[in-house]
């Protein structure tokens, strides 16, 4: 059993820049030879050996002090059982890796009960060493005896600010791996301990003799759900939308999009590497153009001009904000496009987001368009896939560019069989996605200096933009909030996005709108409580 004497070295240790935090902690674990466990006055455990001989509750230190001992008297102090059970109360998922990091987290306060779930009684942690420059605090106390904890640009506590640490407050910080709070984007996704049980289970074959049963199914399942004979499982969303452009199009022709669209900005100029496509673009700030705006880009049918050949649409569309495309409005457009002999695509990368903002079933939407791709790696938290879905001649060529581009694999049901968990198990949960991207918005948007950008917010993406009389631009305001452990993407000079998804829960949005303001205004005013 691993002793933990050595983890109250680690209250000491709370500044950033660590390179390798699990290192230090086992160093510590391994290297510090004496310390005393106590209880102090609120019940709980403490460091202070003078507390503990005044109480006459303390348990001395040994190398036998092991988990099961702190979980029993935990438990007998506290009501709140187990080291396990009591860490996970408030949280569904944790990212530990042994009871002693469980412990760790337990003790910093992450992941632990919510305010519904609290036990009633406080545990605190006592501090040997909060002389210690790299112990730092930022904020002010959340409720009694409440506190919350950054990295860089916190100021040093005070003896009296770090006599009592809060256990039960969520708290991130970097003792871990993955410790980030990250809404880069939904693909920064891991995947679940269930799905990667489905993984390790998947029966395989070679798929490019066609022998892979759970590619089958997938394929299967996902032509079924949108309501379409056939599909094709491709390991990336750009090469989704690329084999279905080289698909639809020959050399010369021309593709009427968004200016927006994806497949412009986000897949290195592929329909000209790719297929020998121009692309001639339809301006508006979310993405959603109407019957009027594609009439006047047809071309003449002339040899002087590039054959008008494929119309694309973008459901969810990324950089409209996540906005999603009234159905009323598809079948618009494409009916225009049809009297046109256009052929018509949809990058559904995040459809399964708009079907379950709009309750719209994803056949309904797909049933408009010649083909549809679709993303397992986004939102559903696959590790990796897409698939197309259409009819059999145009699923034929897209299999035919598949091989051309580099996409056929050979045992690749374990990929297979994490995006058939995902359609199984992680759409309808988007919906706490769009809820916690919502809160994330009017969170940011009580900030003085930022404002919502593409609002109203609809699915799970959020871009907030700088005023210019903020004294930082989106990359510096990035840069400050990695260093308190949240990551968000600059797009812009003054603008930043961000994307919730399945790690990312209610709490975490709390905290990472925390961050933006201490690191927009220098302080926290308490207006968005922690853990509520």
């Amino acid at each position: 059993m691993i002793p933990l004497r050595g983890l109250f070295l680690l209250f000491g240790r709370f500044g950033a820049n660590r390179e390798n935090p699990l290192l230090e902690i086992k160093r510590d674990l391994l290297s510090l030879e004496a310390g005393h466990i106590g209880s102090n006055d609120k019940g709980g455990l403490g460091f202070n050996h003078v507390q503990r001989q005044r109480s006459g509750r303390g348990i001395q230190s040994s190398k036998h002090f092991t988990e099961e001992r702190i979980a029993e008297d935990m438990r007998q102090r506290s009501g709140c059982g187990s080291i396990r059970a009591a860490a996970r109360r408030g949280f569904t998922r944790t990212t530990t890796e042994c009871d002693v990091h469980e412990y760790l987290l337990f003790k910093l306060g992450r992941p632990g009960p919510t305010p519904d779930d609290d036990c009633g009684k406080t545990m605190a942690t006592r501090v040997p060493k909060s002389s210690d420059p790299e112990l730092r605090f930022c904020g002010a106390p959340q409720g009694p005896g409440r506190t919350r904890f950054a990295g860089n640009g916190c100021r040093f506590a005070t003896l009296a600010e770090f006599a009592i640490l809060p256990v039960w407050q969520p708290v991130y910080h970097p003792l871990m791996a993955n410790q980030f709070i990250d809404l880069r984007s939904d693909t920064v996704t891991r995947p679940t301990p269930e799905m990667r049980k489905a993984i390790a289970n998947a029966e395989v074959g070679d798929e490019v003799l066609g022998d892979d049963p759970t590619v089958r199914k997938l394929e299967e399942k996902f032509a079924a759900h949108l309501g379409k004979p056939a599909a094709c499982f491709v390991p990336t969303g750009t090469m989704a939308n690329q084999t279905a452009i080289r698909a639809h199009t020959e050399p010369g022709d021309e593709i009427i999009c968004s200016d927006g669209a994806h497949i412009i900005h986000y897949e290195t100029g592929a329909p000209a590497a790719l297929s020998g496509c121009m692309v001639r673009t339809i301006a508006h700030p979310r993405g959603l153009f109407d019957v009027a705006d594609v009439t006047p880009m047809v071309r003449q049918d002339a040899y002087h001009f590039p054959h008008s050949r494929l119309l694309t649409v973008e459901n969810t569309h990324n950089r409209g904000g996540g906005t999603v495309w009234p159905l009323a409005q598809i079948e618009r457009v494409t009916a225009e496009a049809r009297k046109h002999r256009l052929r018509l695509h949809l990058d559904g990368a995040r459809l399964w987001n708009a079907s379950i903002a709009s309750g719209v079933a994803m056949k309904e939407y797909a049933k408009h368009f010649d083909t549809i791709s679709c993303c397992f790696s986004k939102g559903l938290g696959a590790p990796i896939g897409s698939a197309v879905a259409g009819d059999v001649e145009n699923i034929l060529r897209v299999q035919r560019f598949k091989k051309m581009f580099g996409g056929m694999t050979r045992q690749v049901g374990i990929l297979a069989a994490a995006a058939l968990y995902a359609m199984d198990n992680h759409v309808q949960r988007l919906a706490e996605d769009h809820a916690n991207a919502k809160r994330l918005s009017e969170l940011v948007g009580n900030i003085p200096g930022l404002s919502i950008a593409l609002a109203p917010v609809e699915t799970n993406i959020v871009y907030f933009d700088i005023a210019k009389d903020v004294p930082v631009d989106a990359q510096q305001l990035s840069d400050k909030l990695k260093n308190q452990n949240v990551l968000m993407l600059a797009t812009g000079p003054r603008r930043i996005r961000c994307v919730t998804h399945l790690d990312v829960n209610s709490p975490m949005i709390d905290q990472a709108a925390q961050a933006i303001e201490h690191c927009v205004t220098g302080r926290v005013t308490g207006r968005v409580p922690v853990g509520v």
